[in-house]
């Protein structure tokens, strides 16, 4: 619920930076205050208001901008935005018989890369990699997995890896490697990753989580 009280009305107009210093009781949790901050700018998270500090700072990219590879094998296009689905994880599927969609401006996953470039993992659109100026994308047919990209990870050495639909793979900027049922993998939808301290990449499935090159101990 948004606070209407004349004291947070003014502060709407007033620089963020003055809102944030705002003492808050001991008891009061932090989100709540910044609850009070964020609908202060705006009572949508979906648009800031003009008036707000932070509006000059937003902005937004969609598959007209470059986001999301095309669809050359001209897959029915999904309007879904993962609202009223049998369970989340059904996203990919037109239909329960296993019919693949499209729809490169639904983004499962955002990693900021170490070189500051931003990949984006996109619904049948491939993985995205913005490098400040414009998108480059990547699909199947560049050695990815899969074209419908859930999770991502990066390891020290700077290696991308994807949890995709059809595996896990893993590039190293020049060649792609991919992981599957076959090869060690419990399922090949790849929803979470993540890497450890000693390099192990972990791949979490709905059938379960695999490690993928587990040191060898002495």
């Amino acid at each position: 619920m948004i606070n209407k009280s004349p004291t947070l009305a003014r502060r709407a107009a007033e620089p963020l930076t003055e809102i944030m210093p705002e003492p808050r009781s001991p008891m009061r949790p932090a989100w709540k205050t910044r609850a009070k901050i964020a609908s202060a700018c705006s009572a949508s998270a979906s648009r800031i208001s003009p008036s707000c500090s932070l509006a000059k700072r937003w902005r937004a990219w969609t598959h007209k901008d470059g986001l999301g590879a095309d669809n050359p094998n001209k897959l029915l296009a999904s309007p879904n935005t993962g609202l009223g689905t049998r369970s989340r994880h059904d996203l990919g599927l037109l239909t329960q018989d296993g019919a693949p969609s499209y729809n490169p401006n639904y983004v499962f996953c955002v990693l900021v890369a170490a070189d500051q470039s931003v990949w984006a993992g996109t619904w049948g659109g491939g993985v995205s990699r913005f490098d400040g100026k414009k998108w480059t994308n990547y699909t199947a047919k560049d050695g990815l997995a899969g074209d419908i990209v859930y999770s991502m990870a990066q390891d020290a050495k700077g290696d991308m890896w994807f949890g995709t639909s059809n595996g896990l793979t893993h590039f190293n900027g020049k060649t792609w490697r991919s992981i599957n049922l076959h090869t060690g993998l419990l399922d090949n939808n790849v929803y979470a990753l993540a890497v450890a301290p000693n390099g192990d990449i972990w791949a979490g499935t709905k059938r379960g989580v695999a490690r993928l090159g587990l040191t060898k101990r002495k």
